[in-house]
């Protein structure tokens, strides 16, 4: 596969069609997208993939025995608010497709070559640029890290959990509220969903939010769990919704996070 093919295979991920710009925000739907074609594009050349503990991607071509010592090339994934497609994904795309051009000449690497792509590069997200590469170099404590909290107060320790397990993150929150307080009023805030996805608050913030569906799917263990007492929804602002669309969306989704769970009420 050529440079072109392999760009454009990345190339719709994450943009935002009316802005034409890209809101590749960390650990986010986008970012899920963004990571299984690294992952993807990895494993069609039989490279050896690694997440370490920092979030970054590694992609190796190396062989039992390398010896010590690697080359590394590659860039990031995730984007400023709006960005465009070359800051960061050309380094990544770049370093596969001359990969590709190495093999088809016949190169055998005498030591190992890894592609990398690193995470929270922009800082759009947790507001501290560079955050893989500081945390792979120890510029900042993991300690101080896992602290760091985007606009809608979700923490870097928190981000990849709740992407990777809504219901189960917000089930458990549930039965630790629950025991230290008893039956539980949800207060759901428009707030939480990024308003790349959902334009109705308060106060528009990109990158700084989860998906409306990984809310709804949190809402609905919520909605399941036996400490479940009532709902309060806040902050929506219909002003922002012209047409009435997202606003329908909103109300649609919600009916059917609390329907979904009525049966086991």
């Amino acid at each position: 596969m050529g440079f072109t093919a392999l760009w454009d295979s990345l190339l719709p991920i994450g943009r935002y069609p009316p802005t034409g710009g890209y809101r590749r925000y960390s650990w986010t739907e986008a970012d899920a997208a963004c990571r299984a074609w690294f992952n993807d594009t990895a494993q069609k050349r039989g490279l050896r993939t690694s997440c370490d503990r920092n979030g970054n991607l590694w992609a190796w071509w190396d062989h039992p025995g390398s010896p010590r010592g690697a080359i590394v090339t590659g860039s990031h994934l995730d984007s400023v608010p709006d960005g465009g497609a070359y800051d960061g994904p050309l380094g990544v795309v770049s370093a596969f497709a001359a990969i590709d051009l190495l093999r088809a000449g016949g190169f055998v690497p005498a030591r190992p070559i890894a592609v990398a792509a690193f995470c929270e590069e922009e800082g759009a997200r947790f507001g501290l640029a560079c955050l893989g590469t500081r945390l792979l170099t120890g510029a900042i404590a993991p300690e101080a890290a896992r602290e760091l909290r985007d606009g809608s107060g979700v923490s870097l320790a928190e981000a990849p959990e709740f992407i990777a397990d809504p219901a189960g993150v917000a089930a458990s929150a549930m039965s630790r509220v629950a025991a230290a307080s008893g039956p539980v009023v949800v207060h759901f805030d428009v707030d939480v969903v990024d308003s790349g996805d959902l334009p109705l608050g308060n106060f528009p913030h990109y990158g700084s939010g989860v998906s409306l569906g990984d809310a709804l799917a949190g809402l609905r263990a919520m909605r399941a769990h036996p400490s479940f007492a009532g709902l309060v929804l806040t902050e929506v602002n219909p002003t922002h919704d012209a047409d009435g669309s997202q606003l329908g969306r909103y109300v649609r989704g919600l009916a059917g996070a609390l329907a979904a769970t009525e049966d086991n009420r």
